[in-house]
This record gives C-alpha cells, sequence and structure tokens, in this order.
C-alpha cells in the first residue's frame, strides 16, 4: 500500500491547495494501486509534530506501507535534522519516497543525494521567510504600529477593549492574586475555560497591563529589552512582546491596557514564588519572602532555619553573604512578621473604615468624575486630541476604577477586624495581600520599616 501525504499550512490564492496536491500524487500511482491519504490542515513544515504524519508514521514502522508519495518534499519537512531522521527510518524500514514535482524517490544514491539538497533549500528558505517577518515585526513596533496577527484575548480587531471578554480576563487575574494555580484558576472562570498553559500565557504577557514606570522597571530587570524609550510608554497603555532571536523585547502600544499595574505586577510575583527556578524553599517559609531587603546594601533578603534543635527562622542579608555587606548577620524572622502583620492590618482597617462611612471619598470622587466630563467634554470638541490629555483621561478612569473596585472588595470582607481575618487566611492569600499592598519591607540592625504601595 501506498501512502499519500499532503499538507498545507494557510490557505492562499496562490498556494496549491491540500486536493489538489493528493489528485496530482494519485497520478502518479496506477489505478489498482491501493493508497491511505494521510492531510494535514494548518500545520507548519518547520517541525514533524502533526497528527496525520505522525500516525502515517506510526505504520510504516507497522509495516504497512511500502512508499510515500507527496506533491512536493517540502510538504514533509523544511527541517533537514528532521528529513534526515525520517529517511533513516524510511531506509530501515525499505519504504521509498517519491516527490511529483521534483520527480524524485529514495531508491537510488542520486536521488537521495538531491532529495537531501533540495530540503536544505527548503529549510534556507524557511528560515528566510521567518527572518523577514520577525524584522517586519520589529520595524513596526519601534514605529509603534499593530503588528499583525492574531489579536489577543480580550479586544477587537481594531484593539479596542472587548467588553465580555476583558471581564474575564480580570477576573483570572483576582483569581491568580487569591492564591489559586493556574490550573485552578483557569477553570474557575465562569464564561470561559482555559487550560493552565493558556492562563499563564495571559497571566505573564504584558499586553494587558496599563504602562507604569513600576511595570517598566520590573520588565528591564527580568532581562527584557526595550524598543524606543521610556516616554513612548504613554501611562495607562499595554506593552507588546517580541521575541527575536533568542531575545525578549518590549515595545509600547497604542491599544489601551486592561489590568491595573498593581494587580498585574502582585500576579507576576506570585508566579515567580511557585516558579521550580525560584527559591522554593525561602518562599515558602514566610508570606513576606520576597518582599524583604537590606537597608544598608539594598540587596534582596532570604530566609532560613538554624537546623538543629527547635527550628527558627532567621532573615539573612544575601550581600553579606557574598561578602559585599557588613550590615545585620542574621534576625529573627517572627518578630519581623508580627510587626508587617500590625502594619498591614492597621492599613487594611483604615481602608475599611473609609469604605464603610465614606469620609473623604465622596468629594475625592465627585471631583474626579467631574474633572473627567469636562476632559471628555473637551476631547469630543476638538478635532485632534493631545497626547497630555489622553494620559489625564486614562487616568482619571483609572482612579475611579481602582475606587469602585476596592470599595466593593472592602464591603465583602470587612465584617470583622483586618486582624481576626488575617489570622483565618491561608498562607498562599497571605502572600498575595502582602504583594498587594507592600511596595518592600527595609530591614536594619536596629529597625524595620514597611513601606505601603
Amino acid at each position: 500500500m501506498y501512502a499519500i501525504y499532503a499538507r498545507q499550512s494557510v490557505e492562499k490564492k496562490d498556494s496549491i491547495s491540500i486536493e489538489m496536491q493528493i489528485d496530482l500524487c494519485k497520478m502518479y500511482l496506477p489505478e489498482h494501486e491501493k493508497t491511505e491519504i494521510f492531510e494535514d490542515r494548518g500545520y507548519s513544515g518547520t517541525n514533524t509534530n502533526r497528527p496525520a504524519f505522525r500516525k502515517m508514521l506510526a505504520e510504516v514502522k507497522a509495516g504497512k506501507i511500502k512508499g510515500i508519495i507527496v506533491y512536493k518534499l517540502d510538504r514533509i519537512s523544511r527541517s533537514l535534522s528532521d528529513f534526515a531522521r525520517l529517511t533513516e527510518i524510511l531506509e530501515r524500514q525499505k519504504v521509498k519516497l517519491i516527490s511529483y514535482t521534483e520527480h524524485l524517490d529514495t531508491e537510488s544514491p542520486t536521488g537521495r543525494m538531491l532529495i537531501q539538497l533540495l530540503i536544505m533549500f527548503a529549510e534556507m528558505e524557511q528560515k528566510t521567510i521567518s527572518g523577514r517577518i520577525r524584522d517586519n515585526y520589529m520595524a513596526r513596533a519601534e514605529k509603534m504600529l499593530p503588528l499583525g496577527g492574531k489579536v489577543p484575548y480580550g479586544y477587537k480587531k481594531d484593539w479596542s477593549e472587548n467588553n465580555g471578554d476583558s471581564s474575564i480576563i480580570r477576573d483570572l487575574f483576582c483569581e491568580i492574586i487569591s492564591g489559586k494555580s493556574l490550573d485552578a484558576a483557569g477553570r474557575s472562570i465562569i464564561g470561559k475555560r482555559f487550560t493552565g498553559t493558556q492562563a499563564g500565557r495571559i497571566i505573564r504577557n504584558p499586553v494587558y497591563v496599563r504602562a507604569n514606570e513600576e511595570v517598566l522597571r520590573f520588565l528591564l530587570i527580568s532581562g527584557v529589552k526595550m524598543l524606543g524609550s521610556e516616554k513612548d510608554y504613554k501611562t495607562g497603555c499595554g506593552i507588546h512582546m517580541i521575541r527575536s532571536c533568542g531575545n525578549l523585547y518590549i515595545a509600547p502600544g497604542k491599544h489601551r491596557g486592561i489590568i491595573e499595574p498593581e494587580i498585574w505586577l502582585t500576579a507576576q510575583e506570585l508566579l515567580r514564588s511557585r516558579s521550580p527556578s525560584s527559591n522554593a524553599g525561602s518562599g515558602n517559609k514566610s508570606w513576606i519572602a520576597g518582599l524583604m531587603q537590606c537597608e544598608k546594601c539594598g540587596s534582596s533578603c532570604y530566609i532560613r532555619s538554624n537546623g538543629k534543635g527547635r527550628p527558627y527562622m532567621y532573615i539573612v542579608c544575601r550581600g553579606r553573604r557574598q561578602g559585599i555587606c557588613n550590615g545585620f548577620k542574621a534576625l529573627r524572622l517572627e518578630p519581623v512578621e508580627s510587626f508587617t502583620e500590625k502594619v498591614l492590618c492597621l492599613e487594611l482597617d483604615k481602608i475599611g473604615a473609609e469604605t464603610w462611612t465614606e469620609k473623604g471619598n465622596s468629594e475625592e470622587n465627585s471631583a474626579i468624575t467631574e474633572e473627567l466630563e469636562k476632559l471628555i467634554k473637551t476631547a469630543l470638541e476638538n478635532d485632534s486630541v493631545s497626547d497630555e490629555l489622553t494620559e489625564r483621561i486614562f487616568a482619571l478612569e483609572r482612579d475611579i476604577r481602582v475606587k469602585r473596585r476596592r470599595k466593593q472588595t472592602k464591603k465583602n470582607s470587612f465584617n470583622s477586624t483586618a486582624e481576626a481575618l488575617w489570622k483565618e487566611l491561608e498562607p498562599d492569600k497571605k502572600k498575595a495581600a502582602a504583594r498587594l499592598f507592600i511596595k518592600k519591607i527595609v530591614i536594619g540592625d536596629k529597625k524595620t520599616t514597611v513601606i505601603l504601595k
């Protein structure tokens, strides 16, 4: 039995369809010859991870196929290494490979040599196309133009917010910062189910965050390279991420971000704390892990056990361990945790009281709303809108949403004092709350300072 294999990555007017490939391959064989059709639609030739191709290979190994016919060799693969492995399997099973277009088969040494040369050229063509697409992405990103391709979930084709989908994105972030895993968060979203992998891609993608200085600093510290200057990243706008030549780049977007920077950064820190590459031992020992830094040298601090008898946890400066700091040797974790808890609970109680009494909030909200209405009226009356006016409108709308969300959250949460609620929280939720409200904890020889966001 002969196998006819056909593949098409994208349907285009100038490309040959799968049906046409199959018809031409059938013409190569006598009518009485038995054939089986294998076709992969929408799959690239850069790798062999294709369902129909893998099924065909399994039948080759089982000895059911004596020959494979393709319209063109690059339908099989555009990778020389993948093709070399396939050739070994076909030779071992004594299966010949025939190309309709190139009029070649693997039965003769000359045919095998020419086939390998053609695959080399196909691989070079694929890399040239990939490089051209990558260069186009980079050039468009530097000019702050839409990158093309599929628009991320939560946005329409014109990059305006899709309200129904964007609310699902917000719910997903809320589930993550509440302490749920990516899998659990993806499954719990009403109206849309995400796998853990899909949820992770959404949470890590800066296209959804409203840019500010803190977000840019986080991305640059993470090793991402910046396209353009900081002033190009307008406050409130999203950020595009591009992979090129093994590096990650960020580019300013003209679309509006969906997620507040505080929530996005908290989600990133939580995912990092769960990552196998992070200091998992230290991160699991305390809810303040990852927030502490040395007052003297500015290095981050980690937590370790005394390792004998009744275990005590100590805070240690990384700078001292590396020999660049002569500050404190080690401090007991428990007093620092207790002090941080008191500061945080006082802040939470304060927010709760403001929510219930509305003191100072009504006048402030009314002033923000009034200013926002004036700015929108100005924007509608003018044919052109300045960047400063756009930024101010974005900032005011963000303030209103943050206040509204905090108000609703606190109404649901503050039925008792923050201290009582805090003691009932699980460690993951304490960690999430700490990252939501605390910017950093500065540890010194004589005092500890908790800096809130």
